[in-house]
Formats: C-alpha cells, structure tokens, sequence
C-alpha cells in the first residue's frame, strides 16, 4: 500500500516538474522573442539618412559665416565647421569609417595638410583645424570632399553630395538630392538682396519700401543659431525684423550702428533664413 502510495506521489511531482519545465521554457521563448521585437524597434528607428547637413570654414573661431572676416581673432589655426544628421561614429581615429580621420577628407583638391586635427564639438559636429593661415585669410571659396565611406553611430552610409563649395548649407525644398550649395559674393554677409538678376544672393523684399539688408548667421551653440541682420538704411529703428517667428532685438555693433540679432532655438541655413525672415515699417 505504502509502495502504491509512493508511486503515485512521485508521479504527480514529475508531472509538476514537467509542467514546470515547459511553462519556464515557453515564458524563455516568449521573452526572446519580445527581445528581438524591440531590438528590431530600435534598429528600424535608428535607420536614417546620414548626410553633411552643414558645412563652412572660418580663419577664426567666432562661428560667424562670412566671405571674409573683418578680423582673423584667432593666431592658433583655421577652421571647418561640419555638421551631420545624426550621431558620429567616433570610436577609432584611424579608420575610414570615422569623421575623426583626417585622411577622409580633402580641402581645395588637397589631402589635409601637416597638422591637421580633427576634434568632436559635439555629437553630430566635427571640428577640422588647419595650421593658421592656410585658408589664406578667406573664408570662401574653398571645396571639401567628404569620403564615402563614412558611416554614424547606427553603421548607416553617408549620402548626399560629398563635395561641397563651403559654406554648404542642406536645403529641405532642393529637388536635386535634397541638398544644395550657397554662393557667397555678398560684401561681408551671407545672402544680401539687390537689383540683379543673380538669383544665388537676391532675396526678395517685402515690399519695395522694404531697404537692402544683409544677414549673417552664428552657430556657437548647438540647437541655436544666432542670427544677425543689418539694414542699409539711415533709420533701422523705424523696422521690425522676424526670423522663423521671433523677433529680432535691436543691438549697437563695435560700430556704434543699430543691428537686428537674436539667438534663435532652432538649427537654421541659410535658406531657412532667407524663406522666414520678415521686415515690416513699425506702424
């Protein structure tokens, strides 16, 4: 009777482990399976276009975009500023993959030259230092070819256009790979409106009382650029100037003349500028 007993009682407590073994591994599946659910999530969303969403030289560091700086403020080098569309791949300076290689790069149909570095501004912005005076006092015209073999942090290929005619700015509304190039002739601005038919720098007034202005744009701050615009009026006091919806405060220069700036929370080209910004006569 014991025996029956016994017997019985070990047949249960196998069936409990059996059944206890097949939940546990099922709930193991499962959990696997919601694994790789989520990774495939991560990797879906990480999956974007990496291309140069900004490129400019400067001969020094004040980060404004000009043709030709009043003042080279800066004896240690010259710069190239370069902003990507996502996050850079930066774990090995000496690979072909990464934007710290100076060896991915060309100036004006050159390798970098001796002592060049590279640094990371931030997660998507690359610093490119050159021996001082090497852009020879100038800010543009200058070419940069990209490689293309660069790659960001989630391993997606760089696209686009990778030789650009600094300062180089991604425009939304281009049809041609979405990217496009800016020409900057303009005396000591970015784009300034006048009355040829050069469509490159012409910004279309307001109105016609609307007076010539230039704008300059800063980009020291990550998400922010500063935006400064001058007026070539005797009266810039008696305007109010709107760029992507904040207005503009009006400031002294070194000068002593009345200028529009504002830091603006956004990253902003120059298009971006010229298809926003609004100049109204105070009422």
């Amino acid at each position: 009777m014991n025996k029956k007993i016994i017997s019985i009682g070990l047949a249960v407590i196998f069936t409990i482990l059996g059944i206890s073994f097949y939940n546990s591994k099922k709930a193991s599946k499962n959990t696997s399976l919601n694994k790789n659910t989520i990774n495939n999530e991560i990797k879906t969303k990480l999956k974007k276009d990496f291309y140069v969403k900004s490129a400019f030289a400067d001969v020094d560091l004040d980060m404004i975009i000009e043709d030709k700086a009043t003042k080279d403020s800066d004896k240690n080098g010259d710069y190239i500023f370069i902003t990507f569309s996502s996050q850079i791949f930066d774990d090995k300076k000496s690979d072909n993959k990464t934007v710290l290689d100076i060896k991915n790069y060309k100036l004006d149909n050159k390798e970098l030259p001796k002592g060049s570095a590279i640094s990371k501004k931030f997660i998507n912005e690359i610093i490119i230092k050159l021996p001082d005076g090497y852009l020879k006092g100038v800010n543009s015209p200058h070419k940069l070819e990209i490689s293309k073999n660069l790659k960001d942090k989630y391993s997606n290929n760089i696209k686009g256009n990778l030789s650009l005619n600094l300062p180089y700015s991604y425009n939304k509304n281009s049809n041609s790979n979405n990217r496009t190039t800016k020409k900057t002739e303009q005396k000591n601005a970015d784009v300034k409106n006048n009355s040829n038919n050069d469509s490159s720098n012409k910004i279309i007034s307001n109105s016609k009382d609307i007076p010539n202005y230039s704008i300059k744009l800063g980009k020291a701050i990550p998400f922010t650029t500063i935006v400064l615009v001058e007026l070539e009026t005797p009266h810039p006091e008696n305007y109010k100037i709107t760029v992507s919806n904040t207005e503009l405060k009006q400031k002294k220069n070194k000068e002593g003349k009345l200028v529009f700036v504002s830091a603006i929370k956004r990253e902003l080209n120059l298009e971006d500028v010229q298809n926003s910004i609004k100049i109204e006569i105070k009422k």
